[in-house]
């Protein structure tokens, strides 16, 4: 059965395009329907064609249920033994595909976590303000500087001299401007500008485009059109799809990009090097994006932290409640199915409800 298991594998990943992603979790859900065949059903396979039964898938979701898998981890691995049959079927060694006889788990509709609009827009703000907080805003003295020239305390704040008007807290390009200044790499250590302006790129670039956390690290220098405003996305099996960049998003990609050169990270980068990076030069991980947006949405939603995926989630409902077309929607996000998409419609319906039910005199009814 191992050898029928890396047979599927082999094919999702050479017909189908499949992620690495989605063949770690195709194997590891294979490899624990085998084993439970092997143990609980007392089934050894060798080399001659596996013998299942709808019995024994259903011993195996009873199985999964004893040890508190809950219906929609049940649900995706009954696909996947579905999947996997099918493909059986197709290569001749097996004659039906009992895993379709078993119903699949009915799962809860559970309505995608979202930012407001407010949470976001404060979201993309949080790493550069994180930065000015955690490091001294003070201007080193020297030539030039004196008791009227502004400086800044550890909250962005104008401190000591001129407050007059013009003189406003720091922003991302003030943090440009800080980067270059003398000593202050030596002052908070090398890269630690760089990497908010690059969290900051990163939670704009989401939240711009609705891309999953797995094209956002996939993406590269030269994807990026800069003068057009579209980015090239690596989608699911391999398909690639073009998506607008807000005006906000590519100048933050720019400020990011700027600090690069600052600071000679970006030499021998070319149009197939990774745009995001980590401290070494490499590419970022997804992992390291689920972390960071986690430690800045914290900071700033009502109810707590969340993940990469809320971002696009947030993308696609507020763009829905802004009146944006369905299709367009379907299109931009890379679904496959509109019937993906309509979920949002739901969310939308679901705090339309919300909002009446509070705001409404008459709508829960006079006593």
């Amino acid at each position: 059965m191992d050898r029928r298991i890396k047979e599927y594998l082999s094919f999702l990943s050479a017909e189908r395009g499949a992620s690495a992603h989605t063949l770690r979790g195709y194997r590891q859900d294979l490899e624990q329907f085998a084993g439970y065949l092997r143990s609980a059903a007392s089934i050894t396979m060798g080399k001659q064609a596996p013998q299942v039964e709808r019995l024994h898938v259903r011993g195996y979701l009873a199985w999964l249920a004893q040890r508190g898998a809950r219906k929609s981890t049940m649900a995706r691995k009954l696909a996947v033994v579905r999947a996997w049959c099918d493909y059986g079927i197709r290569m001749g060694w097996l004659a039906s595909n009992p895993a379709k006889l078993v119903p699949m788990p009915k799962v809860d509709r559970r309505l995608p976590r979202v930012l407001s609009v407010d949470e976001a827009i404060a979201l993309m703000q949080e790493p550069v303000k994180r930065w000015k907080m955690e490091n001294e805003r003070v201007r080193p003295m020297g030539p030039g500087v004196g008791a009227d020239t502004p400086t800044y305390n550890a909250r962005g704040d104008l401190s000591a001299g001129r407050q007059g008007k013009g003189h406003a807290p720091p922003d991302s390009n003030d943090a440009m401007a800080l980067m270059r200044e003398p000593g202050r790499q030596a002052a908070n250590g090398k890269g630690t500008a760089v990497m908010a302006l690059r969290d900051q790129a990163i939670l704009e670039l989401a939240y711009s485009t609705g891309i999953r956390v797995s094209e956002l690290v996939g993406v590269n220098g030269g994807d990026l059109q800069q003068d057009a405003g579209f980015l090239l996305v690596r989608g699911k099996g391999k398909r690639e799809r073009l998506v607008p960049v807000g005006r906000a998003a590519l100048e933050a990609i720019d400020r990011y990009r700027d600090g690069l050169r600052v600071e000679r990270l970006d030499e021998g980068r070319g149009a197939q090097a990774p745009l995001f990076v980590n401290r070494l030069g490499g590419r970022l991980s997804a992992r390291s994006v689920e972390r960071l947006v986690a430690r800045y949405s914290r900071l700033v939603s009502a109810n707590g932290a969340v993940g990469p995926h809320a971002l696009r989630h947030s993308c696609a409902t507020h763009l829905l409640e802004s009146g944006a077309d369905l299709r367009a929607i379907q299109e931009l996000l890379g679904h496959a199915s509109l019937a993906t998409t309509e979920r949002y419609t739901h969310l939308n319906a679901d705090r339309l409800l919300a909002v009446y039910d509070q705001a409404h005199p008459r709508a829960k009814g006079s006593k």
